[in-house]
């Protein structure tokens, strides 16, 4: 149940995105005939109800400020804004499809708490979903309840004609029933009322608008959540009963509009009860009406093209995913400067003395293992101008160290290795917060190679479970706009500390999949 409830919740927030998107089309169309935004609010009602769709450039979210790398994790088919493991994340993440707020989130977010049996958000997850299903049972019981009430009391309406019925406590028509509909209307109403009345009704059942609004409060109902999406279905109802009042103008002229607003404010001063329940189809808004019929004007066709031309591009960019750039050149990782060509084959570490003193004031616990142990920031420069980080390596132990926002990490083993070997800088989860990568190598009788991150939410390292025996490594960027992995030479070696390291053979490629940073499996056979 609780996959379900993270389903709901990652199509809930695409749909919130395509109901602001229809809502200022709305806005722009707002002086053009409403059955043209009656028709957007299906795309929303696609998203309310569709997980998956196609892609293309068109989409919406293919602007800025949108960025759905991370959402399309699992699949262009798809957006999964929240991860399906997010219950058994260390360092819970989610993303929002916009960069400014996906840290501001995740940080709020509860991280596992060691040695405990469940993770907090595991609890999260399951309150959740308790509650979700609990506001589902309570609309549906309320809505089939107040419908069966409703039914029951229109046992003693007075048939008119065909499937017109006349009842006395009603204060507005409605159309009951999904089979066979049925319209009830007041009492009283004089001729040409009762015809304005019938036509309006006639217009929804031609439309089976008496089937699409209980669906659409269905979906509601799955959605009760999301404010959006009750703000979305009240401007869809008003939506409908607009477009219909404008085809009953259309068909009997510009001249009836004061008759027919007329007979929209008597409905209005009449308080008469029981109104429609939610499953039945009530008429509603009607000051909004009477407002919206008293400046109904047949439109030009110029705009009636230029308005179809709109609304089917809006439709078919808010429900399109946008496209998973594969295919385009990549970018560098840190996403500043753009490959044209070949990643580079040669990478130079270079020791400074930039930071050193302040980095040994912070690690004063450090004991030296030889007296000739000097300390050198290794720091590539592309690294300490996109981030917070700075590594530190002696060049004689080759201990090697992170210097992160005032405190120190160690960077792997050194004995009887060469410490840290190579560096990266990328954001693989999409949190906005750069991840440091790294390889090292350790240990004299057996040489062994290591690859491992720095995750700057959880503030820990993090080691692949993957041995490189007897050789070296260098993680690089590829031209794919990820990293990989690659066994390495070390050539012009003046010291631990400047020395230029090659790479050879492909191993595999870091990749994110499934919530968590790992290596490509075909580095574990």
């Amino acid at each position: 149940m609780e996959a379900l409830f993270l389903k709901i919740l990652n199509m809930s927030i695409t749909a919130s995105y395509v109901i602001l998107a229809v809502m200022l089309i709305c806005l722009l169309l707002k002086k053009t005939p409403k059955k043209y935004s009656y028709l957007l609010w299906s795309v929303v009602l696609f998203r309310l109800i569709c997980p998956i769709s196609f892609s293309s450039v068109f989409s919406i979210f293919q602007a800025k400020p949108f960025d759905m790398t991370t959402a399309q994790k699992g699949g262009g088919a798809t957006l999964s804004f929240i991860p399906a493991d997010i219950g058994y994340m260390d360092t819970p993440r989610v993303t929002v499809g916009i960069p400014t707020m996906n840290s501001i989130i995740s940080e709020s977010l509860p991280t596992a708490t060691p040695y405990a049996s469940v993770n907090p958000m595991q609890i999260l997850m399951l309150l959740g979903t308790i509650l979700w299903c609990t506001g589902i049972t309570v609309l549906l019981v309320y809505s089939i309840v107040t419908y069966i009430r409703l039914k029951c009391r229109m046992t003693t309406a007075v048939r008119l004609e065909g499937n017109v019925f006349e009842f006395d406590k009603i204060r507005s028509p409605f159309i009951l029933g999904f089979v066979r509909p049925r319209i009830y209307i007041p009492f009283g109403l004089g001729e040409q009322e009762r015809a304005y009345v019938l036509q309006h009704e006639r217009c929804h059942l031609k439309r089976k608008d008496h089937l699409i609004k209980p669906l659409s409060f269905c979906v509601l109902t799955i959605h009760w959540f999301n404010p959006l999406v009750w703000l979305a279905f009240v401007l869809m109802t008003k939506d409908m009963e607009m477009s219909c009042d404008e085809k009953v103008l259309s068909e009997n002229g510009a001249d009836n509009v004061h008759e027919y607003s007329t007979s929209l404010l008597s409905f209005a001063a009449n308080r008469r009860f029981p109104a429609a329940s939610p499953l039945a189809f009530g008429e509603t808004d009607i000051r909004g009406r009477v407002k919206n019929v008293l400046r109904f004007r047949n439109p030009k066709k110029w705009v009636i093209i230029i308005t179809v031309i709109l609304c089917v591009a809006v439709i078919i960019s808010c429900a399109a995913n946008p496209m998973e750039n594969k295919g385009a050149k990549a970018w560098n990782i840190y996403k500043i400067t753009r490959f044209d060509g070949e990643i580079p084959m040669k990478t130079t570490i270079s020791g400074t003395q930039d930071g050193v003193e302040d980095f040994l004031s912070l690690q004063q616990d450090f004991m030296l293992e030889y007296d000739t142990d000097t300390c050198y920031n290794i720091t590539p420069d592309y690294i300490q101008e996109n981030s917070d980080y700075l590594i530190f390596k002696y060049d004689t132990s080759c201990a090697s160290f992170l210097l992160y926002k005032g405190k120190v990490y160690p960077l792997g083993e050194w004995f009887g290795g060469l410490g840290v070997t190579s560096m990266a800088l990328a954001d693989l989860d999409g949190d906005q917060k750069p991840e440091l990568y790294f390889t090292y190598s350790w240990g004299s009788g057996l040489h062994r190679s290591h690859a491992a991150y720095f995750d700057p939410y959880a503030k820990k390292v993090v080691i692949f479970d993957y041995t490189h025996w007897n050789k070296d490594m260098i993680i690089t960027e590829n031209n794919d706009g990820g990293l990989s992995l690659y066994n390495a030479t070390i050539n012009k070696m003046n010291s631990f500390v400047n020395f230029e390291i090659e790479r050879t053979n492909f191993i595999t490629d870091v990749v994110y999949e499934n919530g968590q940073i790992s290596l490509n499996p075909v580095a574990n056979k």
